[in-house]
């Protein structure tokens, strides 16, 4: 009773739960990324997510799993969803069964370890927690539907409600202390080869736990340029049973891949000198070896799980009043590591720029009554913003103090880690801030002595004048991405027209050479335009 291919095949917008909105596609586009368009490197980035998988066979195994013993129920629709790392196709059949499979894209890292890593997580969470998360190779339609439906029309109530909810959801994640860094895996199943180390098990013995080396894509697809990502096997080196192996990993995978660059490596901004890089890369390693003797860093370094990429889609909730969190999906490549890398804000309670700090309640400004209509509109809005961050930041302090402390630490150690594992692509000029930040507060970020390294004035000064073009250039970066909508890789929504965001890339490019001129000439300004791409 296999499906010809002649089925009703569409795409749907991402967590759409109904046909409406679905637009029919041809059985290619199912393989190819039909999710929005990029301003920059196109053919790269729809490579990048193209996924090519053998739809027959696929339908013959969703029959084989939901049939159980009786009739095989038709295949009669499938519809696919897209992600920046994985496609999702929702399978329905005659019977009103719908089974989901999800496949990762080249993009997410590599796809064995990838697929294998979070179906250990999702077994994890489930068997450990009280946290609602899919169960493996099965999809159900129910009343449920992602956050992102439902949030702009909640009341303030249900919103502080499903805060809570979260919060302490998140606290149950952070209390599974884990022995080491890296992905978990199904001991059973992690692809022979890689090296791993047990998880003690003495909460529940159903599945046979491990950890093993990170499947994020970054250290599978290090060096693309240079085809030679493996040679050193730096993806089955797994020795990162403390913060310190695990920085030090990620500074030794970043000279390797700068040595195997060719002499001109541009980044984004400008053309780094290798050896400059390397050397500070070096000096990173020094400082790297003594983090954990930071005293304010010891109650944030032990190994958890963490739900990394909590936007309104990954979250879904039922029709109930208040609402319930019912289910938070995509595990994709959730890493294990130390509490002040991975706790964070949900993207959708990310506190402004001028978020205040601490537990006091926040205020509206102090002329707001001088202030006209549209201007207390916007005071309203801004509070109303800053009040949810602060909820999620008093519910974390109240129920998950670990994670708290994690958030409240010195940015500049997270910092540390996130810019020394992106210097071969971004260049090291936010990583030597980094270092000078922690060189000229070492004693306030905990560290006893004299700081392990320094620069001379003559590196400083020219650091002083670099960092500052740097910031400039991400202050354009940011300025462009919310004026295109768009984001660093230059997607572009389907939603939106594509042409017309080009057109208002072109137009905003003109106002930027005007505003330069005699200052840098327009061939300047195209090298540094982020998307000179698409003019």
């Amino acid at each position: 009773m296999l499906v010809d291919l002649g089925i009703d095949i569409g795409c749907r917008r991402p967590g759409a739960h109904t046909r409406k909105g679905l637009k029919s596609i041809v059985l290619a586009d199912l393989f190819n990324y039909t999710n929005g368009r990029f301003l920059t490197n196109e053919e790269l980035c729809l490579k990048r997510r193209f996924v090519e998988s053998d739809v027959r066979k696929l339908c013959e195994v969703i029959l084989e799993l939901t049939s159980n013993g009786a009739a095989r129920s038709p295949v009669i629709s499938i519809d696919k969803l897209e992600g920046g790392f994985s496609k999702v196709l929702v399978i329905k059949q005659a019977d009103g069964t719908e089974v989901t499979a999800k496949i990762p894209t080249p993009f997410a890292g590599p796809p064995c370890l990838t697929t294998e890593s979070e179906v250990a997580v999702l077994r994890f969470v489930k068997s450990k927690t009280s946290i609602p998360v899919p169960g493996v190779l099965a999809w159900s339609s129910n009343p449920n539907n992602p956050l992102f439906h439902r949030w702009g029309s909640l009341d303030r109530p249900d919103r502080f409600s499903l805060i809570k909810q979260l919060t302490k959801l998140e606290a149950e994640l952070t209390a599974l202390v884990l022995p080491s860094n890296g992905h978990l895996y199904l001991r059973s199943s992690l692809p022979a080869g890689f090296p791993s180390l047990n998880v003690d098990l003495s909460i529940n013995s159903d599945y046979h736990y491990c950890l093993g080396p990170s499947c994020d894509r970054t250290w599978s697809s290090q060096n693309e340029r240079s085809n030679s990502s493996l040679n050193r096997g730096l993806v089955r080196h797994f020795r990162w049973t403390s913060a310190a192996a695990y920085g030090i990993a990620l500074a030794e995978r970043e000279v390797y891949r700068i040595e195997a660059a060719s002499d001109v490596r541009p980044t984004e901004f400008g053309t780094p000198n290798n050896a400059d890089d390397i050397q500070l890369l070096r000096t990173t390693i020094k400082l790297i070896q003594h983090i954990q003797s930071s005293s304010i860093l010891q109650t944030s370094i032990e190994p958890t799980i963490w739900h990394t990429d909590l936007h309104l889609g990954n979250i879904f909730v039922s029709e109930d009043s208040p609402p319930k969190i019912v289910s938070l999906i995509d595990w994709q490549s959730i890493p294990i590591s130390p509490p002040f890398l991975q706790a964070r804000w949900p993207v959708f309670l990310d506190p402004p720029d001028d978020y205040p700090e601490g537990l006091g309640k926040p205020q509206l400004p102090d002329n707001y009554n001088n202030l006209d209509d549209e201007e207390k509109k916007l005071a309203d809005f801004k509070l109303s913003e800053i009040n949810q961050s602060k909820g999620y930041e008093i519910s974390t302090f109240l129920s998950n103090k670990r994670a708290h402390r994690a958030m409240t630490l010195p940015r500049v150690f997270k910092e540390l880690f996130i810019r020394t594992g992106e210097a071969y692509e971004e260049g090291t000029i936010a990583l030597r801030e980094c270092l000078l930040e922690i060189r000229s507060n070492w004693t306030e970020l905990g560290f006893n002595g004299t700081c392990v390294y320094s620069f001379t004035d003559a590196e400083i000064e020219r650091h002083k004048q670099q960092f500052s073009e740097y910031l400039e250039w991400h202050g354009l970066r940011k300025v462009l991405r919310d004026a295109l909508c768009t984001d660093a890789e230059g997607w572009v929504s389907p939603e939106l027209d594509f042409e017309a965001i080009k057109r208002s890339n072109r137009e905003l490019f003109e106002v930027f050479v005007e505003k330069y001129d005699g200052l840098k000439t327009r061939e300047e300004c195209l090298r540094i335009w982020p998307y000179a791409e698409a003019l």
